[in-house]
């Protein structure tokens, strides 16, 4: 930290730290299951296999040989894997606030 504010803001994040440390509690394992936290757990759960069972990560780890093999050249095929990627963050993107409207619904609706 003294290398990216300097030695005050080193000593100053360090003493924040340590007080929050002090003033927290310690975590138990059946602190994941309190409702608001095994939610958010299972969310996270439910969201990394969806990406998996979708297969995007596929593309990401094998873009190189995949648009390779399909006769792209090099600077089409980096063209390509930075252009799916781009791709996969404006979806990202576009995604959370039709999220917040999907989660609005659903409350208003209970």
């Amino acid at each position: 930290m003294a290398r990216i504010g300097g030695k005050n803001y080193a000593e100053y994040e360090l003493g924040d730290i340590q007080e929050t440390v002090a003033d927290s509690e310690a975590a138990t394992w059946g602190d994941l299951l309190h409702p608001r936290i095994l939610r958010i757990a299972l969310l996270g759960v439910i969201l990394a296999a969806l990406q998996q069972w979708v297969g995007i990560n596929v593309i990401f780890n094998y873009a190189e040989e995949i648009y390779r093999s399909a006769g792209f050249g090099v600077t089409d095929t980096l063209l390509n894997i930075v252009a799916t990627g781009v791709i996969a963050l404006i979806a990202n993107i576009l995604a959370v606030p039709v999220r917040g409207q999907v989660r609005a619904a659903f409350r208003t609706t209970k």
